[in-house]
């Protein structure tokens, strides 16, 4: 009987549309760290312009969830800057491993995240979010952070879901102008 609810939970996913899956037709990649291994985000163009001018959407999967985070305009011009500013506190070598404050050194944004336990039932739990942008120290090496700090859901979801939990994205110099690049030439 379990089996036979499980087959039919999973066909009702199948046949649903998700307007996310579409736009990944076009979609682009860029790699970042998690900390243990080096990962894909998706990024691609959102289909729905919000309030915020939303340019794009980049997906991933980190901590057992995957995330869609959105990027507004305003938090794409913040990303150039913080990498600027990254960049030119790396090349000054002013990096500092002993910095306590150095996941929220760039600035901060607010965003729109999903999340969930596969791409197909992620764009049902959502919710506005705080991010900052940093560096970090893995293992004596610095890497340019943005931090997504936990939020709650804003619909009844099981309690495994119910908060998004935090997500940290890392990148190396190289992986983080592939990144800014990937978004500034979306179609």
């Amino acid at each position: 009987m379990a089996f036979a609810a499980a087959f039919f939970f999973e066909s009702i996913l199948l046949a649903q549309d998700f307007s996310h899956e579409r736009a990944e037709q076009e979609n682009r990649t860029a790699r970042f760290f998690d900390g243990e291994k080096i990962r894909e985000l998706q990024i691609f163009k959102s289909d729905e312009a919000n309030s915020q001018k939303e340019i794009c959407v980049a997906q991933f999967f980190s901590n057992t969830r995957y995330f869609n985070l959105h990027l507004s305009n305003d938090a794409l011009l913040a990303l150039k800057s913080a990498a600027a500013s990254y960049n030119s506190d790396f090349e000054n070598k002013k990096l500092s491993n002993k910095n306590k404050k150095s996941l929220a050194k760039y600035g901060k944004f607010s965003t729109q995240i999903e999340w969930g336990t596969s791409r197909k039932n992620m764009t049902q739990i959502s919710h506005k979010a705080n991010a900052m942008f940093g560096y970090a120290f893995v293992k004596k090496s610095p890497y340019f952070s943005i931090s997504i700090q936990s939020a709650q859901s804003e619909k009844e979801s099981s309690k495994a879901l119910a908060n998004s939990g935090n997500a940290t994205l890392l990148f190396t110099k190289a992986q983080l102008a592939n990144f800014i690049s990937q978004i500034e030439h979306l179609p």
